[in-house]
């Protein structure tokens, strides 16, 4: 599937999956579980993959119609 990533570029999807990560809270010296989507990418010209990590509210906002 073509996701659009934070840069407005297109990516083909192979996976998506949310996961949710404690992010380090440097005022309060704690942690706030913050959720994200883990995207397994594929690239264009090679069979690779790699794994790109995008903030929910911000891949939902570019990727309106995308079922996570």
């Amino acid at each position: 599937m073509i996701i659009i990533d934070g840069n407005k570029r297109k990516k083909n999807a192979v996976s998506l999956k949310v996961i949710t990560h404690e992010v380090r809270d440097a005022i309060n010296k704690g942690a706030i579980p913050t959720q994200f989507v883990e995207a397994v990418i594929k690239g264009k010209h090679r069979t690779a993959t790699w794994i790109e990590w995008y903030p929910l509210a911000e891949f939902r906002k570019n990727n309106p119609g995308v079922r996570i």
